[in-house]
């Protein structure tokens, strides 16, 4: 962990192929190994560079450990202020949505839809598709799914334009729905309402 720490990016650089071959061969070392690095991630970035080296070591070169990250630690990851912290967030909830969508409220999905991090938007949008069915039957999960079409980012809005028209049907469309619509404050929503 130290060599993979180190100030200088030489050091760094020289151990991963070790780090790489020692987790290939050893799937306990690579979700041990991973977790530290995790923690490291937690603190603030002592050296400049060592939080990017770390993300890239961890979804490159350590085999099979985001599996075994729980959601709180993912969230952690997620809330960090190191933006190397939130991407790899985002690449955790993307291997895990299958398994923890249901766990999230579609209000959660949405505001993760607009997260600065383009990995964290990929995961959302995963989650968003699993809860399909959920929007298409409740119409208050309907309600708050459509705020996607405010989302921050271009690629969230367009997912959801792209998702309202092709997945949903006419009756999927409440007069609540279509009214929070128009009520919009950004225009191609209201067009689209």
């Amino acid at each position: 962990v130290g060599m993979a720490v180190n100030a200088l990016a030489d050091i760094r650089n020289a151990i991963g192929p070790v780090i790489q071959r020692l987790a290939a061969e050893n799937p306990e070392f690579s979700t041990q190994l991973a977790a530290e690095f995790i923690d490291v991630l937690m603190l603030p970035e002592r050296h400049e560079g060592v939080h990017g080296y770390l993300v890239n070591l961890l979804r490159e070169d350590l085999p099979g450990w985001m599996p075994s990250i729980d959601r709180e630690k993912a969230g952690l990851l997620l809330k960090n202020k190191s933006s190397a912290a939130q991407e790899l967030g985002g690449f955790v909830l993307s291997t895990n949505c299958a398994n923890w969508a249901g766990d999230f409220e579609i209000k959660e999905i949405v505001k993760l839809a607009s997260h600065e991090i383009f990995s964290v938007r990929e995961a959302a949008r995963q989650m968003f598709l699993q809860k399909l069915d959920a929007i298409r039957t409740n119409p208050q999960e309907m309600l708050s799914a459509v705020r996607m079409l405010e989302a921050k980012w271009d690629d969230s809005r367009e997912f959801a334009t792209r998702i309202f028209r092709t997945e949903l049907t006419g009756e999927d469309w409440t007069p609540e729905v279509m009214v929070s619509l128009c009520d919009s404050i950004r225009e191609d929503v209201r067009q689209f309402g």
